[in-house]
This record gives structure tokens, C-alpha cells and sequence, in this order.
């Protein structure tokens, strides 16, 4: 029969390599899921801050047409104008082509104003974008960094191998009898 230390020293050997075999596997699994949601949320705010850019790039030639389309009609409206009133000359002929000025200049003016807004919440979009990807990543980092360090490994070896010797040498002492 083999003395108690013997079996002592084999189940301490074979503990201590399960658990250090059992961690290591364990931060790697941590470490590749921590890579993937970083190259994930990384992907994912490139993908959505391409499609903001889009968005604004519409947004703008939106605002471009309809201040076009604006300014013609205005051209129009002041041409039928002079078509109406001709070579007539005086005050109420001034206020009316200044009016049909002003209320195309209004216009168009609002339409950039809706155009900048629209373009500030589409920055405050891409911001919130590049926040949460950020967060992403630095929640993927810190969970990498709660994989068990070298020492935590060693404390987990360690304490295995001691139970796994104190196992072992109580059953030889139950094979001696």
C-alpha cells in the first residue's frame, strides 16, 4: 500500500493542475468575450455614425432645395408683379416687391434655421453615439481586467492543492486502516 503522503502528494498535484488548468481557460474565455464586445461596439459606432453622416449630408441637400425652390418662387412672384404694375412708380409699388422680398427672405432664413437645428441634433446623435461605444468598451476592458490576475491564480493553486493534499492524506490514512 502506499503511504498516506504519497496519495497526499498526488491529489495536491492533480488539484492544483485542474484548478490552474480550470482558470486559465476561464480568462481566456473573459479575455476573447471582452475582444469581441470591443470589436463589436467599435463596429457598431462606426456603422451608426456613417449612417448620422448620411443623414446630415440629406438633411443639408433637403435644405438646399427647398431654399432654391423658395427663391424661384420669389423671382416668379416678383416677375408677375412687374408684369401687373409695369413701369409704375411710387411708394405702394416699392412696399410690394419689398414685401415679396422680405417674406422670401423670411423663408429661406427659416429654412436654414430648421436646417442648422437639424444638423445640431444629428451632432448631438453622433456624440451619443461615440459615448455609448466608449462605455462599451471600457466596460468590456474592465471586465477583462477582472479575469483572475497571476497572484489570484497562484491563491487559487495554492488553496487547491492544500485541500487536495489534506484530501488525499486522509484517504490513505483510510486505506492503511
Amino acid at each position: 500500500m502506499c503511504p498516506p503522503v504519497v496519495i497526499m502528494g498526488a491529489m495536491a498535484v492533480a488539484s492544483a493542475a485542474a484548478t490552474m488548468y480550470s482558470t486559465n481557460q476561464q480568462n481566456k474565455a473573459v479575455k476573447a468575450a471582452a475582444d469581441t464586445e470591443t470589436y463589436n461596439a467599435q463596429q457598431e459606432a462606426n456603422n451608426n455614425q456613417a449612417a448620422l453622416d448620411a443623414k446630415a449630408q440629406e438633411q443639408d441637400q433637403a435644405a438646399a432645395i427647398q431654399t432654391m425652390e423658395r427663391e424661384k418662387q420669389g423671382r416668379k412672384e416678383r416677375a408677375t408683379l412687374n408684369n401687373t404694375y409695369g413701369d409704375a412708380q411710387g411708394n405702394s409699388i416699392n412696399r410690394v416687391f419689398n414685401t415679396s422680398l422680405f417674406n422670401q427672405n423670411y423663408d429661406t432664413g427659416m429654412v436654414d434655421y430648421n436646417n442648422s437645428n437639424a444638423l445640431s441634433q444629428i451632432n448631438r446623435e453622433k456624440q451619443s453615439v461615440g459615448l455609448t461605444a466608449n462605455n462599451r468598451i471600457r466596460s468590456a476592458n474592465a471586465s477583462r481586467k477582472k479575469a483572475t490576475s497571476g497572484l489570484g491564480t497562484g491563491i487559487l493553486v495554492a488553496n487547491s492543492a492544500i485541500s487536495g493534499a489534506a484530501s488525499g492524506y486522509g484517504f490513505g490514512k483510510s486505506l492503511q486502516g
